[in-house]
C-alpha cells in the first residue's frame, strides 16, 4: 500500500516468473511466506525488485533458499546485509577450503570488537553460502559435507585460540590440542552435527599441578562458547564421551593416559570409534604423538575372529534401540556401511596403510584397491552412503535439528521427496519412489554386511 509506483512496476514484472517458479518448489506457502519475511527485512524494496526482476537466476536463488530451508531463511531474515555476499559468491562460483576458511575468520577476529559475535558472524555467513550452494545443485553431498566439516574446524580452531591466549599460564605455555572424532574427524559434518573431541596434553617435566586445571578451564571455556545459546545462535555443540573412560574420566586426558587407556583397557567399539580420529587444532608435536599412538591402538593390535561377532552384536543392539524409519541407525543404513569400513580396518589397516583414512568414503577406495572387496559390493556401498547421506541432509537442512529418521506423515514425506529432486510430474508419486529406493539401498547392504561379516569372521 505505502509502496512507490517505481517499486510496484518492477514488482509486477517479476510476478509471472515468480509465479511460475513458486509453482515448482516442494513446499510454495514455506517459500511464499518467507520470501515475505525477506523482503520486509531487507527494506531497500525498489533496488531488491529491480535486480530479481532483471535477474532470474537471483530469483531462483530467494525461491529456492525460501522453500528448502527455514532455517537459512531465518539467518538471512536475522541478517538482511547478507544479501549482496550471498548473490556475489554463487556469480563467483568458488569453493573455500578449510585452510581458506581457518585465515578468513583469524583475520576478522583479529580487529573485530566482540570476538564471539564475529564467530556467529563467519558462520551464519559461510553455512548460508554453503547451504545455498548445496541446495541449487552446485555442490554434491561429498563436498557439501566437507565444506560443512570445513567451516566447523574453522570455528573450532579460532575458538580454540580466542579461549587459551586469554590465559596466563603459571609456566611454560604446555603442550595442549584438540582430537577430532566422528564425523568432524571424518570430514563428514552434516547440518546440525555435534561435534565430537577428546581434549589431550602432555605433560612436561617440572610442571605444576596447576597446569592440568588451567587447561580444564580452557576446555571448558571452549565449549561454552562454542554451545552457548546466543541472540546470533549456537555455534556448535561439543560432545567428550569419547573420551577415555568415557563420562567418568576427566574432560582433558594426558598423553600418557591417552595411551596407557588405549593401549590396555579400551573395548572394541572405542578402537572403532578411533578409526574416525583427527589432530584438529593445538601442538603439532603432540600432535603426531597422538595420532601415533591412536594408529598404535588400531592397526598393531591381533585380529580375533571373535571381533565379527562383537561387532554384529553391537550393530543389532544399535539397531533394536530405534525404529524402521531410521536411515542411521536403522535396518541397512548408514551405520551399516560405517561398521562394514570399520570392520574391514581393524583387520586389514596393519597390512595396507592406505585404508587408515577417517573418512568413510575414502576408506572404501582404499579397500577397493586394496582388492578386499569385491567390485559390486563397492559400488552399491557407494551408492547407499551417498544415498543415505543425501536423504539425511535434505531432512536437516529444513529446521537445521539433528534427526535422522524419514518423516511419519505422508504430506512431509512428500516434501522430503521433491527437495530430493523426485519429479511430481512422473509416476509412482514421489514419496513411493523415494521409499523404493531407500528400501533398494537399505535391503543390499545389509545383505553385503552379512557376507562380508561371515567372510572376515571365518
Amino acid at each position: 500500500f505505502h509502496d512507490s509506483p517505481r517499486t510496484k512496476a518492477f514488482f509486477a514484472s517479476m510476478v509471472p516468473t515468480l509465479l511460475s517458479m513458486i509453482k515448482r518448489v516442494p513446499d510454495p506457502d514455506m517459500a511464499l511466506n518467507n520470501l515475505e519475511r525477506c523482503t520486509a527485512s531487507l527494506g531497500a524494496k525498489t533496488i531488491l525488485f529491480q535486480m530479481l526482476s532483471e535477474n532470474p537466476q537471483a530469483l531462483e536463488v530467494f525461491v529456492d533458499l525460501c522453500a528448502y530451508s527455514q532455517f537459512l531463511s531465518d539467518i538471512l531474515i536475522k541478517n538482511p546485509g547478507m544479501v549482496d555476499q550471498l548473490i556475489d559468491s554463487l556469480i563467483i562460483g568458488e569453493r573455500k577450503d578449510t585452510g581458506q576458511m581457518v585465515s578468513e575468520l583469524s583475520s576478522l577476529m583479529t580487529y573485530a570488537p566482540d570476538k564471539l559475535r564475529c564467530l556467529h558472524g563467519y558462520k551464519n555467513q559461510e553455512i548460508l553460502r554453503i547451504g545455498v550452494r548445496d541446495i541449487l545443485g552446485k555442490a554434491n553431498i561429498n563436498t557439501t559435507m566437507e565444506d560443512l566439516s570445513g567451516l566447523a574446524e574453522a570455528v573450532l580452531i579460532n575458538a580454540f585460540h580466542m579461549c587459551s591466549d586469554r590465559i596466563e599460564w603459571k609456566d611454560s605455555v604446555p603442550s595442549f590440542g584438540v582430537l577430532g572424532l566422528g564425523k568432524l574427524g571424518g570430514r563428514e559434518m552434516s547440518y546440525s552435527s555435534d561435534i565430537d573431541v577428546v581434549f589431550v596434553y602432555k605433560e612436561a617435566a617440572g610442571s605444576r599441578v596447576g597446569v592440568s586445571n588451567q587447561l580444564t578451564d580452557v576446555s571448558h571455556r571452549l565449549m561454552k562458547v562454542l554451545g552457548e545459546i546466543t541472540e546470533w545462535g549456537t555455534l556448535y555443540k561439543m560432545d567428550t564421551r569419547l573420551r577415555p573412560e568415557g563420562r567418568g574420566g576427566i574432560l582433558v586426558t594426558s598423553l600418557e593416559n591417552f595411551k596407557k587407556y588405549y593401549s590396555n583397557d579400551a573395548s572394541l567399539w572405542e578402537r572403532q570409534a578411533l578409526t574416525k580420529a583427527r589432530w584438529i587444532v593445538g601442538d603439532e608435536g603432540l600432535g603426531r604423538e597422538v595420532m601415533e599412538a591412536v594408529v598404535d591402538c588400531i592397526y598393531t593390535r591381533r585380529w580375533h575372529t571373535e571381533m565379527v561377532r562383537e561387532i554384529g552384536e553391537m550393530r543389532e543392539r544399535m539397531e533394536h534401540s530405534t525404529t524402521g524409519k531410521d536411515i542411521k541407525r536403522g535396518f541397512g543404513g548408514i551405520v551399516d556401511i560405517e561398521y562394514i569400513v570399520q570392520l574391514l580396518q581393524l583387520k586389514y589397516g596393519g597390512d595396507y596403510p592406505d585404508i587408515r583414512t577417517p573418512n568413510t568414503l575414502d576408506a572404501l577406495h582404499g579397500i577397493h584397491n586394496a582388492h578386499l572387496i569385491e567390485e559390486g559390493h563397492y559400488k552399491s556401498l557407494v551408492s547407499a552412503y551417498e544415498f543415505l547421506r543425501r536423504v539425511e541432509s535434505r531432512i536437516r537442512i529444513v529446521h537445521d535439528i539433528t534427526q535422522d529418521k524419514l518423516p511419519e506423515s505422508s504430506e512431509a514425506l512428500d516434501k522430503l521427496a521433491k527437495r530430493l529432486g523426485y519429479s511430481p510430474d512422473e509416476s509412482p508419486p514421489p514419496a513411493e519412489r523415494l521409499l523404493a529406493d531407500k528400501e533398494t539401498h537399505t535391503t543390499l547392504t545389509r545383505r553385503i554386511f552379512k557376507e562380508i561379516s561371515l567372510k572376515e569372521g571365518k
